[in-house]
């Protein structure tokens, strides 16, 4: 029998869906990060700040586990100044009169939702708590899910996009089996507006007794995945997909650790993320320093190994939490550098377009300390990473610091005019060239690296340039027009003129 769910650290991964920001992420250069320090604001002995974390836009939620009942922590870009990361507001599930309150909480966070696991809840039974943002950048308690059996630790993992909500249960029994585990499923607007109707409950033939499915949960479109990592035989990552026509979750897979990541050490899918059809696992007891395991789907939800992304520093257990944003994953290795701990941040664009998922950063604590478990958890979004180490005194009586990395990205400007590419003898020419960057104050150039000599480029500065002319003498002209940024970043735009 392995280890109840609540003795293992709190490790939870956010998916996200596409949006006009993570277009451009594709199309960027990562540069660097920009990192700062999140303190506890109110520092209780025994407690531990950072055990979950997630991210969306310019807002983070950290929680602090506590024996007097855990607590979540919003924080937004530009609260206490330009560029800066303050407290925004303080977050307390309101648990029902009688109701003991849990010592831990997962959290989810997907637009103006954000939802709260709260696994230990009313002993054991669990429950999760939805809010929904205001106009002024809060959020406002919506909903109390709560667990149709005692001691199933609904909440442990939590997850949602812009239709589902889900909550992984993982020691529900099933079938009179201890601790197979389950996934509950709830739609919004159903069966209003605004709503979050229960759908179904999610089980597996395929997961043992003491297999836990549920300790970790993703998704993505109309893809369901739960982690479930318990069992000596077979740690999986079950993959359910929705069927529009009966407006039910089928399972059409079941991904079971790689040959590297032996039961039951290895704790594959313990931890787990998808974007669209890439779904990575955690194997974080990989040797020798964990690995995290990409797999890539096809639309039937059947998935196939792709890649592994493997740690190299011994007993530095990669993969014991992983988060996934558009293009990006972070995977922390906490057990690096005497439990110090550190995080890697992989981009789908490195080093090669659409299939690289190389590594592009390396994250640690402005001053790493040993065992400060710096990695605990991590969560992402597209221009952001949060980071926890609970286990980091600096801020004593209490233990705990989080950290957010601003993520940096420069953006290569592009032509968005299309040129004339008829002219005629003794004729003026003209086109009007527009370029575009999406770096904010990047000023751009254009000008023509190949011309004919009736050409000319009269670049305006913004952007802009008009590329006119008048030929004498009939032909094809090639042409290649160049943009250029601040940094020196450039596009080129080649077409021939044939004139008549």
């Amino acid at each position: 029998m392995p280890f109840p769910s609540s003795a293992w650290p709190r490790l939870v991964a956010l998916a996200l869906s596409l949006s006009p920001i993570a277009a451009q992420a594709q199309e960027a250069e990562f540069v660097g990060v920009a990192p700062h320090t999140l303190l506890p604001p109110s520092p209780v002995a025994g407690n531990r700040f950072g055990s979950t974390v997630a991210a969306a836009g310019d807002s983070v939620v950290v929680t602090n586990q506590s024996a007097s009942g855990a607590v979540a922590y919003l924080f937004r870009r530009d609260a206490t100044g330009p560029g800066a990361w303050g407290l925004s507001q303080t977050l307390v599930p309101p648990v029902p009169m009688g109701t003991s309150r849990s010592s831990q909480l997962s959290v989810a966070m997907r637009d103006d939702w954000l939802a709260l696991g709260a696994p230990d809840e009313a002993g054991s039974q669990g429950a999760a708590y939805v809010y929904r943002r205001n106009a002024g950048g809060t959020y406002d308690f919506e909903r109390r899910f709560a667990a149709a059996a005692a001691g199933e630790q609904f909440g442990f993992a939590t997850t949602m996009n812009d239709r589902f909500f889900l909550a992984g249960a993982p020691n529900a029994t099933v079938g009179g089996f201890a601790q197979r585990g389950a996934v509950y499923v709830y739609e919004k607007d159903t069966p209003a507006p605004g709503a979050w109707g229960f759908v179904q409950k999610l089980t597996s033939s395929h997961v043992p007794q003491w297999g836990m499915l549920g300790n970790s949960v993703a998704l993505s479109d109309d893809l369901a995945i739960g982690g479930a990592p318990g069992g000596s035989v077979p740690n999986s990552a079950v993959v359910f997909k929705w069927n529009a026509t009966t407006r039910r979750f089928v399972e059409t897979a079941a991904i079971d650790q790689p040959a590297v990541c032996p039961p039951p050490d290895c704790f594959f899918a313990r931890t787990t993320g998808t974007y669209k059809l890439d779904l990575f696992a955690g194997g974080q007891g990989t040797s020798p320093g964990g690995a995290v395991f990409h797999y890539v789907g096809a639309p039937s939800g059947s998935f196939a190994l792709e890649r592994t992304l493997t740690g190299t520093v011994a007993g530095g257990a990669l993969g014991t939490s992983v988060a996934v944003a558009p293009a990006l994953v972070i995977a922390s290795a906490p057990g690096e550098a005497t439990n110090a701990g550190a995080a890697y941040l992989y981009y789908q664009h490195f080093p090669t377009r659409g299939t690289g998922w190389g590594q592009v950063a390396r994250l640690t604590a402005d001053t790493p300390r040993a065992r400060a478990f710096f990695g605990g958890s991590v969560g992402l979004d597209q221009r952001v990473a949060v980071v926890g180490a609970p286990n980091d005194d600096r801020a004593r009586p209490t233990g705990g610091v989080a950290f957010v990395f601003d993520l940096l990205f420069a953006y290569t400007p592009s032509f968005v005019s299309t040129p004339p590419l008829v002219a005629k003898v003794l004729s003026r020419y003209s086109y009007a060239a527009e370029a575009r960057d999406n770096d904010a104050g990047d000023h751009l150039a254009i000008s023509a690296t190949t011309r004919p000599t009736w050409l000319t480029v009269t670049d305006h500065g913004d952007g802009t340039a008009l590329v006119s002319g008048t030929p004498a003498w009939p032909g094809s002209y090639p042409v290649v027009l160049e943009v250029r940024d601040t940094t020196a970043r450039r596009q080129t735009q080649a077409f021939t003129i044939v004139v008549r």
